[in-house]
Protein backbone atom coordinates (compact mmCIF):
# COMPACT_ATOMS: atom_id res chain seq x y z
CA UNK A 1 0.00 0.00 0.00
CA UNK A 2 2.88 2.36 0.75
CA UNK A 3 4.35 1.72 -2.70
CA UNK A 4 1.04 2.54 -4.35
CA UNK A 5 0.85 5.76 -2.36
CA UNK A 6 4.39 6.68 -3.38
CA UNK A 7 3.71 5.97 -7.05
CA UNK A 8 0.44 7.87 -7.21
CA UNK A 9 1.35 10.80 -4.99
CA UNK A 10 4.99 11.21 -5.91
CA UNK A 11 6.17 9.77 -9.18
CA UNK A 12 2.91 9.84 -11.13
CA UNK A 13 2.09 13.36 -9.96
CA UNK A 14 5.55 14.65 -10.88
CA UNK A 15 5.42 13.07 -14.33
CA UNK A 16 1.94 14.34 -15.20
CA UNK A 17 2.68 17.77 -13.71
CA UNK A 18 5.83 17.85 -15.86
CA UNK A 19 3.77 17.22 -18.98
CA UNK A 20 1.39 20.01 -17.94
CA UNK A 21 4.29 22.43 -17.41
CA UNK A 22 5.88 21.40 -20.71
CA UNK A 23 2.63 22.12 -22.56
CA UNK A 24 2.33 25.60 -21.09
CA UNK A 25 6.02 26.37 -21.67
CA UNK A 26 5.86 25.13 -25.26
CA UNK A 27 2.81 27.28 -25.95
CA UNK A 28 4.61 30.24 -24.39
CA UNK A 29 7.57 29.71 -26.72
CA UNK A 30 5.36 29.30 -29.77
CA UNK A 31 3.28 32.44 -29.43
CA UNK A 32 5.69 34.57 -27.41
CA UNK A 33 3.31 35.10 -24.51
CA UNK A 34 5.97 34.13 -21.95
CA UNK A 35 9.54 35.45 -21.68
CA UNK A 36 12.27 33.08 -22.82
CA UNK A 37 13.71 32.69 -19.32
CA UNK A 38 10.33 31.60 -17.97
CA UNK A 39 9.76 29.11 -20.77
CA UNK A 40 13.22 27.58 -20.41
CA UNK A 41 12.75 27.29 -16.65
CA UNK A 42 9.48 25.50 -17.30
CA UNK A 43 11.11 23.12 -19.75
CA UNK A 44 13.90 22.34 -17.27
CA UNK A 45 11.31 21.63 -14.57
CA UNK A 46 9.45 19.41 -17.02
CA UNK A 47 12.60 17.45 -17.79
CA UNK A 48 13.25 17.03 -14.06
CA UNK A 49 9.69 15.81 -13.61
CA UNK A 50 10.11 13.18 -16.27
CA UNK A 51 13.37 12.08 -14.67
CA UNK A 52 11.35 11.43 -11.51
CA UNK A 53 10.02 8.33 -13.24
CA UNK A 54 13.40 6.80 -12.44
CA UNK A 55 13.01 7.43 -8.69
CA UNK A 56 11.81 3.90 -7.83
CA UNK A 57 14.76 2.40 -9.69
CA UNK A 58 17.54 4.76 -8.59
CA UNK A 59 17.41 6.58 -5.26
CA UNK A 60 19.22 9.66 -6.55
CA UNK A 61 16.22 10.78 -8.62
CA UNK A 62 13.94 10.90 -5.58
CA UNK A 63 15.35 14.29 -4.66
CA UNK A 64 13.77 15.76 -7.78
CA UNK A 65 10.24 15.05 -6.53
CA UNK A 66 10.00 18.07 -4.19
CA UNK A 67 11.87 20.22 -6.73
CA UNK A 68 9.23 19.50 -9.34
CA UNK A 69 6.32 19.71 -6.92
CA UNK A 70 7.19 23.01 -5.24
CA UNK A 71 9.24 24.57 -8.04
CA UNK A 72 6.54 23.68 -10.54
CA UNK A 73 3.83 25.21 -8.38
CA UNK A 74 5.78 28.45 -8.07
CA UNK A 75 6.50 28.43 -11.80
CA UNK A 76 2.84 27.80 -12.59
CA UNK A 77 1.69 30.72 -10.44
CA UNK A 78 4.28 33.02 -12.02
CA UNK A 79 3.36 31.92 -15.54
CA UNK A 80 -0.33 32.41 -14.79
CA UNK A 81 0.27 36.01 -13.75
CA UNK A 82 2.35 36.67 -16.87
CA UNK A 83 -0.21 35.04 -19.16
CA UNK A 84 -3.03 37.02 -17.58
CA UNK A 85 -1.17 40.28 -18.14
CA UNK A 86 -0.29 39.32 -21.71
CA UNK A 87 -3.88 38.30 -22.44
CA UNK A 88 -5.38 41.52 -21.08
CA UNK A 89 -2.86 43.62 -23.03
CA UNK A 90 -3.65 41.91 -26.34
CA UNK A 91 -7.37 42.16 -25.69
CA UNK A 92 -7.09 45.91 -25.11
CA UNK A 93 -5.02 46.37 -28.26
CA UNK A 94 -7.51 44.32 -30.33
CA UNK A 95 -10.37 46.50 -29.09
CA UNK A 96 -8.38 49.72 -29.51
CA UNK A 97 -8.62 50.68 -25.80
CA UNK A 98 -4.91 51.34 -25.31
Amino acid sequence: MADLSFWSGGVAFAATFALFIAGIARAGVRDGSLPRAVTWTGLVLAAAGLLCLLAPVADGFGYLLPVVRFGGTIWLAFAAVLLTRTRSLTTKIDRGDE
